[in-house]
């Protein structure tokens, strides 16, 4: 690839598009994160946090020997990008 094919692909695949207001809000009806701030589009991306006896667990021992703790567990599908 030559430098002027590559600028020209970069440009096609970073390229804004222009859509209807009508469009837009549809886009919104079905996907409440097209209007999501960057934040919120991360939390969902991480997921929701769960609940982890490490009482039973011992890999956790050590840090905390009686207690529950609060983790993330991802799995393979929510670490993909899902685009609208």
């Amino acid at each position: 690839m030559d430098v002027i094919s590559n600028f020209a692909a970069r440009y096609e695949r970073t390229r804004e598009e222009v859509i209807s207001l009508q469009d837009y809000l549809d886009i919104c009806k079905r996907d409440p994160t097209a209007y999501a701030t960057a934040s919120e589009r991360m939390l969902k991306a991480i997921g929701e946090p769960e609940l982890v006896d490490t009482r039973n667990d011992p890999r956790f021992r050590a840090s905390s020997p009686t207690r529950s703790s609060r983790s993330i567990r991802r799995s393979r599908s929510s670490m993909a990008w899902k685009t609208p």
